[in-house]
């Protein structure tokens, strides 16, 4: 059969090694990026370059096992800049070819910093078996073949990551069925007025064909603050009004009856080279507090930097990480870019780049600035611009902000699509959230 073996998480672009591991009766294996076919493989190595382009864009990778007569026995499938776990595993069954029965399983994992396990443990039907310290491979002791077990990987890594990968074989089992769904939203005109699925009939389409909506529904907000360095420089008006109050922003009583939640991300990444020998970047990030716009100021007044240590701003990756992650609860959403001055050129994206992958997760962005000086050339850089000089100023965009998420309604299509291949025809009081 066919998995993954390389798995690409976090940000990635350019050209990438993808590993797969393989299994017979599969003889030959077809790559596919986004339904073209890139290549085809008749034997080892299981491996192929894959071009994913200059720029952050959703993609989805398919690997397609092949028997000897060239009918599809397997598949496998990831989705690459969207939104994933920080640590995954996968793990591919090994049968004898002759009588069919699993006798041992491969094992690949993948952790967002390159780190490598810290244990690696295994079950069969809740037994334990044996894993050998830096094993990718797991010896099967024979079972009844007519009865259905359920083989189960965990992988630890350091700071309580947690990857399991779990698959089930045996008895008259298949296969496994999965239903799959795509969040997308949509701003009212009216928030106090939910659209239902039969007036959304229709409506939606994914590359060119009729995508049917199964549910509409009213969530928790996530809201991403990018905070570029130059910020802490321009805050001295909300770090005044923050020492007015006795009150700390996650305690205050919110606007708002919902759990929306405010996350604040760093600019300056720590870098690193994963396991893959690819280069890797990783923004701190504050814990979530509840968001409304009486809130927000606060937060931004007690806002301590972390030390990065020696290296560059690398801001528009850094928005581009915050829209993954304020897209992964599939929840209504924001990133907001605070800056004090114009930010540096990031060395790997640039800010056109990063808001059309923006806009291809469908996570709406706001460029806040809270130097009037640096506006324009902000603008140049960033597009549209919001003034938030000033305690006064700052508030009514929260205001603003709060006021957009509450419009946004979050529509369910049936099956597992890329964004932006979505297309949504309009109608009365809707528009994409933007």
């Amino acid at each position: 059969m066919v998995a993954f073996e390389t798995l690409l998480l976090g940000l990635v672009m350019h050209a990438q090694q993808v590993r797969l591991m393989v299994a017979p009766p599969v003889t030959a294996v077809v790559l596919r990026l986004d339904g073209a076919t890139l290549t085809g493989l008749r034997h080892p190595p299981w491996e192929v370059v894959v071009d994913l382009g200059d720029r952050p864009t959703p993609h989805f990778l398919e690997a397609i096992g092949l028997d000897a007569e060239g009918r599809e026995i397997s598949r496998a499938v990831q989705w690459v800049n969207l939104p994933r776990a920080d640590a995954e595993a996968r793990l591919l069954l090994e049968r004898d070819p002759k009588s069919g029965l699993a006798t041992g399983a491969q094992i690949s994992w993948e952790e967002v910093e390159g780190n490598d396990p810290i244990e690696v443990r295994a079950a069969l039907d809740g037994a334990p078996l044996p894993v050998p310290p830096g094993a990718t491979r797991l010896a099967l002791p024979p079972v009844d073949p007519a009865q259905i077990h359920v083989l189960s990987v965990e992988v630890e890594f350091p700071e309580r990551r947690l990857a399991r990968t779990d698959v089930a074989f045996g008895g008259d089992l298949a296969g496994e069925v999965q239903t799959e769904l795509t969040a997308v939203p949509l701003t009212r005109d009216d928030p106090r007025r939910v659209p239902t699925v039969a007036s959304l009939a229709g409506r939606f389409s994914v590359a060119g064909r009729p995508a049917r909506v199964v549910a509409v529904e009213e969530t928790v907000a996530e809201v991403l603050v990018v905070a570029g360095e130059a910020v802490l420089q321009h805050l001295p008006a909300q770090r005044a009004l923050s020492r007015q109050t006795a009150r700390p922003p996650n305690m205050m009583a919110p606007a708002r009856t919902r759990d929306d939640r405010l996350t604040v991300l760093f600019t300056v990444p720590r870098i690193f080279t994963d396991r893959r020998g690819a280069t890797r970047r990783l923004f701190t990030a504050t814990y979530p507090v509840r968001f409304s716009s009486s809130v927000l100021p606060h937060v931004l007044g007690r806002m301590i930097f972390p030390s990065a240590g020696p290296g560059e701003e690398a801001v528009a990756s850094a928005v581009a990480v915050g829209g993954l992650h304020a897209a992964a609860g599939n929840r209504r959403r924001a990133v907001v870019l605070l800056v004090g001055e114009r930010p540096p050129d990031d060395p790997v994206v640039d800010a056109a780049d990063v808001r059309s992958f923006l806009a291809d997760l469908r996570v709406p962005l706001r460029v806040w600035s809270l130097n009037r000086e640096a506006e324009p050339q902000v603008r140049l850089q960033w597009g549209e611009v919001e003034d938030v000089s000033g305690v006064q100023r700052l508030g009514r965009a929260a205001e603003r902000l709060a006021d957009d998420l509450d419009r946004q309604v979050i529509v369910w299509l049936d099956g597992a699509h890329l964004p932006q291949q979505v297309a949504f025809a309009g109608a009365p009081g809707l528009q994409p959230a933007r």
